[in-house]
């Protein structure tokens, strides 16, 4: 059973099974021969996803030390430059460490193409795909975020 807030794909010997708009099922009762000859991949795409990233936030600890450790804790390094001057004619650059905590939420408009880009992990008859979602995306977008947020 394909619920509301879902949308399937029928995998035929792991093939999507069907042309154009009937490769998506739609809410309601689906029919499919059993695992390992076909398998119902139920997509959520009309949840939205919180994804907490604090790869740039200290280790909270309850015996705070006196100064945070660069090679332990999460840190991101900024670099400010006066506008219209280089690193040397402004005098040096300004360099500070910052922490800070980043929240990313996103849904999944469409699911077909979710399927065939995202890397998941393989789902095992009777496992949510919602959890395998969770737990093979988040590393993923958080790496990603983490990157980007280095690199701009």
């Amino acid at each position: 059973m394909v619920e509301s807030d879902e949308q399937a794909l029928v995998l035929t010997f792991g093939k999507i099974r069907g042309i154009g708009e009937d490769r998506l099922l739609k809410p309601g009762l689906r029919w499919a021969w059993p695992y390992p000859l076909q398998e119902v991949v139920k997509i959520p795409v009309t949840k939205k996803v919180n994804l907490p990233i604090d790869t740039f936030w200290y280790i909270e600890r309850r015996n705070v030390p006196g100064e945070l450790d660069p090679r332990y804790e999460g840190y991101c390094i900024t670099r400010g430059e006066k506008q219209g001057q280089g690193a040397i004619e402004s005098g040096g650059n300004d360099y500070n460490i910052i922490h800070s905590k980043w929240q990313l939420t996103y849904q999944i408009d469409d699911a077909e193409s979710f399927f065939k880009n995202v890397y998941t992990d393989d789902v095992q008859p009777g496992q949510s795909y919602s959890d395998i979602i969770a737990q093979s995306t988040s590393p993923l977008l958080k790496s990603l975020i983490s990157d980007s947020i280095v690199t701009a």
